[in-house]
């Protein structure tokens, strides 16, 4: 698709800064028609729920216009979806524009007053001239006489700062004689993740995943990520340590889980939003649209990353964590200044297939986020309110751990290579499937009512425990194109379960006696006019084996299907098809919690008796989180021992983000909620912290605040927002308990 722009209004705020609206329609190439703004043309709004821990904060844009009788607009909500693309840019100034620069090359822009008394606010004709000039390598010799011959007026340099999708539907007008107001919405496309499923080829990061689902939207922004939650590998030649969501390690646990992060524990595919909002409870952290970019920010420890540093520095010379970590925070926000580290993703980076993947080695942003009450905005109308939240003793989560579906099991048929024994048939593509996007097809049939065709597959083998129950699994489809059956028979899916002993020799199941036999055979299930055109799930307990060398762990299972026997009456039948095949076994929790089912009452308590309350919560936690993390702020590697007596002290990924949030509430937390105006040129958005800050000898939070909501007036300069303190400062001492169910091996 290539965007041509069609309509566009620009306008200046209250405080004189640049503003634009600009509409693009799809592959439109002609003359910019003007738009009538209404007193509020451009709303851009933010709107969490009351979780402060919720993943994604999606983003509207409300547009209000005047049609007249001169001006010439679309029928916009007659226009298919993705017809139109909105865009809402400011004006930078010469300030703004340097800072930028200097942020995006990973520098710290700390003297903003400073510079804007040596330089003039905005460019103006003549000296954008001058800098393009000097861009290019030339030099004006004589600027002086260009502006004596011009009327050098202000020169907007706009950057966008919200792009969406005008939704056709959610478009109003008045009846009425010109001039008629008229309302346009747009989205940014969040919400519609839901709409694409994750895809098995994309690579084999989460952040490959990520990136991929964020491209579905379509509105190709780049990603910035903040979040100090790092991953361990541990190994006796060292330690590795990355971000989860951008490990790359062969080998790596995250490496062999996430091609199972894609599926639920029916095999069903998530779709990129459910796979998203895991992702992000996994490492507690929020994505939401911010300065035209993308951004994903833990929701506890996004804030100053010089106290990080500085922690962090103390903790590697000294070996011990300082216990102040509180005051070097406060030393750094009296600055009045807050920066913020992100790693930069380009949306249009190489996928991992070839060797420069999603950037390996991402850029880094370093951003000045902080503003201040009163100095960069100011409280309108004595609006600004604060209410108070009793702290927790103890957060108790339902911790949903989904089942690792094995790769060279390969039970659903979406990998390649497929690992099945393929005898006759094939795996096909987006034809009859039970979940996912592939299956087995099998087009050859038997006409014997009494035994089974030729052999069509033959499953891997699973390493379980003979002298236990086991389960066999899977689903079937007989396409027979609705057909009629005319005569008593019925057709037969054929099946045979087999184990091979530790010491050789097979045994075989039979559904008829259910047990265990040395002869072979077959096993067979009716199909009837009941069970055509439809998906039929199968589920056979196998009983324990006694025989010997049967009944111990190490036993090998096995599952083969057969060409099912078809009844000549069923005139349109067409094919079998096979999905979801599995056997599985019941495995105690002391063994690898990763192996299968989890369900964790995961609860960290505080080692107080202040009079607090429990927060529960229930979540979905990918794999990732079953590794061993550090936060970044709190690590250092020389919690390793030396080889061989080597002692892993870093803790699990969702101990953390625990810990992280019960640090948040360990005392009574303040929510700030009220309208305010920005004083600065440069427009705030959720990746902005508001300090509030009256004055020491007035009121002084002892931290700055960060947003959770966001409604921004962009004609009026006002702002409402909701926004709360976190408190990431020492860990608050806590007992961490685990309870697990029985989880499954497959």
């Amino acid at each position: 698709m290539a965007y041509g722009v069609k309509f566009r209004l620009d306008f200046d705020d209250m405080l004189g800064n640049g503003k634009r609206l600009e509409i693009l329609e799809d592959n439109y190439s002609g003359d910019v028609k003007a738009l009538i703004g209404a007193s509020n043309p451009v709303i851009i709004k933010w709107e969490a729920d009351d979780d402060i821990y919720s993943p994604i904060i999606g983003s509207t844009c409300t547009i209000n216009l005047f049609k007249t009788d001169t001006t010439e607009y679309d029928d916009f909500h007659t226009k298919a979806e993705k017809n139109y693309k909105v865009i809402i840019s400011a004006s930078e100034t010469v300030n703004d524009i340097y800072q930028e620069r200097v942020q995006t090359a990973g520098g710290y822009y700390e003297a903003k007053t400073c510079i804007d008394n040596e330089i003039t606010k905005f460019y103006t004709i003549s000296s954008y001239y001058n800098k393009r000039v000097l861009d290019l390598g030339g030099i004006v010799e004589s600027l002086g006489c260009i502006t004596s011959q011009i009327t050098d007026s202000r020169r907007n340099i706009y950057k966008p700062i919200w792009t969406g999708w005008l939704v056709p539907d959610l478009n109003a007008e008045v009846m009425a004689p010109n001039p008629q107001p008229i309302t346009l919405k747009a989205i940014d496309g969040l919400a519609q993740l839901e709409a694409a499923n994750p895809s098995t080829s994309t690579g084999n990061r989460y952040i490959d995943h990520f990136v991929d689902g964020l491209n579905t939207i379509g509105l190709e922004l780049d990603v910035l990520v903040n979040n100090d939650l790092q991953s361990g590998q541990l190994n006796i030649f060292g330690n590795d340590f990355f971000y989860p969501i951008e490990q790359t390690v062969a080998g790596n646990s995250a490496t062999t889980f996430l091609e199972q992060d894609i599926f639920d524990e029916n095999y069903n595919f998530f779709n990129y939003k459910e796979f998203i909002e895991a992702l992000l409870q996994s490492i507690n952290a929020r994505i939401y649209q911010s300065n035209n970019k993308w951004t994903i920010a833990n929701n506890s420890t996004y804030s100053e990353i010089r106290v990080q540093d500085d922690v962090q520095n103390t903790l590697i010379a000294g070996g011990t964590l300082p216990t102040d970590i509180k005051q070097r925070r406060k030393n750094f926000l009296d600055s009045k200044t807050e920066f913020t580290r992100f790693r930069f993703y380009d949306h249009s980076a190489t996928p991992p297939s070839t060797s420069a993947g999603y950037n390996a080695y991402p850029n880094t942003y370093v951003s000045q986020t902080l503003s201040n009450i009163k100095t960069d905005v100011t409280p309108l109308e004595q609006t600004l309110t604060r209410e108070f939240q009793r702290g927790f003793k103890s957060i108790e989560t339902e911790v949903k751990t989904k089942r690792v579906i094995s790769t060279s099991f390969n039970s659903s048929f979406e990998y390649t290579p497929v690992s099945h024994n393929i005898i006759n048939g094939s795996v096909v593509s987006n034809q009859i499937r039970k979940t996912g996007e592939k299956s087995f097809k099998i087009t050859q049939t038997s006409s014997s009512q009494t035994s089974a065709g030729n052999q069509q597959i033959i499953t891997p083998t699973r390493n379980q425990n003979g002298g236990e129950q086991r389960t066999a699994k899977f689903s079937y489809y007989f396409d027979a194109q609705e057909a009629s059956q005319t005569s008593t028979s019925n057709g037969k899916f054929w099946y045979r379960i087999t184990a091979t002993g530790t010491t050789g020799g097979t045994r075989y199941y039979n559904s008829t006696n259910d047990n265990w036999q040395n002869s072979a055979v077959t096993n067979y299930i009716e199909i009837n006019t009941a069970t055509l055109d439809a998906w039929v799930d199968q589920s056979i307990t196998l009983p324990a084996d006694t025989a010997t060398n049967f009944n111990v762990p190490g036993v090998n299972t096995k599952i083969s299907i057969f060409a099912p026997s078809i009844p000549t009456n069923y005139n349109n039948y067409q094919a079998l098809y096979i999905d979801n095949i599995s056997v599985s076994q019941e495995a105690s929790v002391s063994g690898n919690p990763n192996v299968g089912n989890v369900t964790n009452s995961l609860s960290l308590t505080l080692n107080s008796t202040t009079n607090t309350i429990v927060e529960k919560r229930d979540i979905l936690f990918l794999p990732t989180t079953s590794i061993f993390a550090i936060d970044y702020t709190r690590f250092t590697t020389a919690i390793f021992g030396p080889a061989p007596n080597f002692v892993f002290q870093v803790p699990f990924a969702r101990q953390i983000v625990l810990q992280q949030q019960l640090n948040d509430n360990r005392e009574t937390s303040v929510r700030y909620e009220g309208t305010i105006y920005n004083n600065n040129t440069r427009p705030l958005d959720l990746t902005s912290k508001i300090w509030v800050n009256f004055g020491q000898n007035i009121f002084q939070e002892e931290r700055s605040c960060i947003l959770d909501s966001l409604e921004y007036d962009v004609k009026a300069n006002r702002y409402n927002v909701i926004m709360h303190t976190p408190n990431q400062d020492n860990d608050v001492a806590t007992t961490f308990r685990t309870v697990q169910d029985k989880v499954t091996k497959i």
